[in-house]
């Protein structure tokens, strides 16, 4: 292990480099509220802050799906905590979909109540953001003993373009960086002091990683089979340990397994969606390639052969920078970068080569993943720019990698946030991408109203994005009695300027057609303007 210690920079060269670190961090910050509002809402936001408003899309149809005539405020007034809806109410209807444990939708409805601002939900993720620049340098102290590579790591977060759209997401992604890193850092502080205090943080904080993200059990499984490998497969006081703080952390999250495991036939419908498609090797692998270089750089679908060529030498420097920890580093530090790697990934691809699943193409999902590919380079880096021996070469390659890292990713976020529809999901050709086509259209009409059947999330999504003037008549999907009762197109025609159907499905269209003399015109997207003959 290169000892960073015997290679320190002058005071005045360190001093520098702090203070370009510190304006890159601030950068990092204001490129995640760079054109925050103009963002797109997807489906999963939308329902993500409707549960922790204490709403359940079974209310949003009942109250706004009803043939009534409503305006935006109407729609948003799910989007946003109120006194009618309790805690308890936000926990019953978060307990219809178990798999989203409840730990980040009570932090989020709690900063909205205390801060109602526009985009508050937004706003609590970037703030969640910026407490894991901290956390991450805290954790490169812990297991590097390195302060030059926790500041290199907390500025490769900073503008790194994966990271900029974790923050700008309203689920709980932010919540589980912070977590993920804070039992990271729990567990090496209690195998160092093995002290029953220290072993109780750690239960407590694999708990907090439990009440996030489901997912969490891969990094939990990942943090145990770094135990018994850093000890040999012996039962030592530190494995014993381990196992009593796991299993505390799992008395700890029991009320919450308790509902998940009465609400499994919820968990399987939920995730239906995911099993309607097979993916392979070839597909996962060139997925991944792509959502690595987006730690890093990330053109938004500007992609060409200079990102694909980026793409491929950050792959080839992480796999190097893997080599580099495993020969120069002590057993304690390779061992925990390669279990948070390798585990987290194989538990996300394995399953969908066994059964059909596309989850493993989803990059959310290997955030823990990506937060030790990034450390094992900040380290490599650190290595380099820290090295003053006869290869002085690499003290200066390592400058130039760390330059070139931070420039890519500060164009990258640039990019991003001229960007709408750029997510964590991507929304290109879904509803919600597709309502920053419609959008524009609705708010050039000086009076339009907007019919449709389709899904609330949609139109919840929607809502961020139009102007007061439009007006909408939503129904549910199916509820013919309801179409003949309350839609009058000929009433419409005569009280606004323009009517027009979003998102519409197949037999709601048909419906339209057997009941009035209308012809119809694709305006942009799903929106298509009908017209009484």
């Amino acid at each position: 292990m290169m000892d960073q210690k015997k290679y320190l920079p002058t005071r005045s060269a360190a001093n520098f480099g702090k203070f370009l670190i510190i304006t890159i961090l601030v950068i990092g910050v204001g490129l995640r509220f760079f054109n925050l509002e103009q963002k797109v809402y997807s489906a999963d936001e939308v329902r993500s802050i409707m549960r922790f408003s204490g709403y359940t899309t079974q209310d949003v149809r009942e109250q706004a799906f009803n043939g009534e005539i409503i305006d935006r405020k109407d729609l948003q007034y799910f989007q946003h905590p109120h006194s009618e809806r309790s805690l308890s109410d936000a926990l019953r209807s978060m307990m219809r979909n178990p798999e989203h444990p409840p730990l980040y939708h009570l932090s989020a409805r709690f900063w909205m109540q205390l801060i109602p601002i526009e985009n508050s939900a937004r706003t609590f993720s970037i703030f969640l953001s910026i407490l894991v620049i901290p956390c991450l340098y805290w954790l490169c102290l812990e297991l590097f003993d390195s302060s030059l590579t926790g500041w290199i790591a907390i500025a490769l977060f900073a503008v790194s373009p994966f990271q900029m759209l974790v923050a700008q997401n309203t689920t709980q992604y932010s919540l589980w960086t912070l977590t993920i890193l804070l039992s990271a850092i729990s567990l090496l502080r209690a195998i160092r002091k093995n002290t029953l205090k220290s072993w109780l943080w750690y239960s407590l904080s694999l708990a907090l990683t439990f009440y996030t993200h489901l997912f969490s059990a891969t990094v939990a499984i990942a943090q145990a089979l770094y135990v018994i490998l850093l000890e040999r497969l012996k039962i030592t006081r530190t494995v014993v340990s381990y196992v009593l703080a796991a299993v505390g952390s799992l008395v700890l999250f029991s009320p919450w397994l308790f509902v998940i495991f009465t609400n499994l036939d919820k968990i399987d419908r939920n995730n239906r969606y995911y099993r309607q498609f097979q993916t392979n090797i070839i597909e996962i692998s060139q997925t991944l390639f792509r959502h690595t270089g987006h730690v890093f750089v990330d053109f938004f679908h500007r992609r060409g052969r200079l990102e694909s060529a980026l793409h491929l030498l950050i792959l080839l420097l992480a796999i190097y920078s893997l080599y580099y920890l495993i020969r120069y580093t002590s057993r304690k530090v390779w061992l925990f970068l390669i279990t948070l790697i390798f585990v987290p990934a194989l538990f996300q691809i394995v399953p969908d080569l066994l059964t059909p699943s596309i989850r493993s193409l989803q990059a959310r999902y290997y955030l823990p993943v990506f937060l030790g590919m990034q450390m094992a380079i900040s380290y490599l880096i650190a290595s380099y720019i820290g090295s003053k021996s006869p290869k002085n070469w690499l003290h200066y390659l390592g400058q130039q990698i760390l330059l070139i890292f931070l420039l890519l990713g500060i164009v990258s976020g640039i990019f991003l946030g001229l960007t709408s529809d750029a997510g964590l999901d991507d929304q290109r050709g879904t509803a919600s991408g597709v309502n920053l086509e419609i959008a524009p259209v609705l708010n050039s009409m000086s009076k339009p109203i907007v019919i449709s059947d389709n899904t609330p999330s949609f139109f919840l999504a929607l809502s961020y994005l139009v102007n007061d003037q439009v007006k909408f008549q939503l129904f549910q999907d199916g509820d013919v009695e309801s179409w003949r009762r309350k839609l009058n197109l000929k009433e419409l025609a005569q009280n606004y300027s323009n009517i027009v159907v979003a998102h519409p499905e197949e037999d709601f269209v048909n419906f339209l057609n057997e009941q009035y003399p209308i012809r119809t015109e694709k305006l942009a997207g799903s929106l298509i303007e009908i017209k009484l003959q």
